[in-house]
């Protein structure tokens, strides 16, 4: 056995009982979370280059998955809405307002999911509504900028993240994922 998995062993009372209660309250937070929770798509992006200044220039779309998040109370989000051209035959989403790109985009929104959902940073997490007065889908997506998390003794009890909305152009590899996803939602119905 390697020395630093003797190290991690628990050897007295406490750090044995922190263990099993870390257990415990990491089970009863994300049970509490998957009950308020609403599904949403997740889907990793790998950016492709960059710029001088940093922000990335094109993604690759490496992974796409159902994860579980709950999220705050949510008023007055720039939301965007899908829509087929009709000459071109592709779906495009509209771009966000240029009153929001002024000054709001720092604002932050801090969600939760149960740890066994593997979301980092750069993540999109697309919440899709379908509007029984609407034949487009609205969505709304953010962007994981940072992970928060909640150590009880000895582990990790509760993850939450924080979000912005992102305000770059979604490539169209992209647009395309959610059309999938969407179309996915609508079949298995939730």
């Amino acid at each position: 056995m390697p020395n630093y998995v003797q190290r991690l062993r628990a050897r007295t009372l406490q750090s044995r009982l922190a263990l099993t209660q870390d257990r415990i309250r990491r089970k009863v937070i994300d049970n509490a979370v998957s009950l308020v929770s609403t599904p949403v798509d997740c889907i990793r992006l790998v950016p492709r280059s960059h710029p001088v200044e940093g922000d990335p220039v094109s993604w690759i779309c490496e992974k796409a998955d159902v994860v579980s998040v709950a999220f705050p109370p949510l008023e007055n989000v720039p939301v965007r809405k899908i829509r087929k051209d009709k000459e071109t035959n592709l779906y495009q989403m509209t771009s966000l307002v240029s009153s929001f790109e002024d000054g709001e985009q720092s604002k932050f929104f801090t969600c939760q999911s149960p740890i066994e959902h593997d979301v980092d940073v750069g993540d999109l997490l697309v919440r899709v509504m379908m509007d029984d007065n609407t034949e487009t889908p609205t969505v709304f997506l953010l962007q994981v900028t940072e992970l928060l998390g909640t150590f009880g003794g000895r582990e990790i009890i509760q993850s939450k993240y924080n979000c912005t909305i992102p305000t770059v152009q979604i490539p169209q590899d992209v647009i395309n994922t959610i059309i999938k996803m969407i179309k996915r939602r609508q079949r298995i119905s939730f």
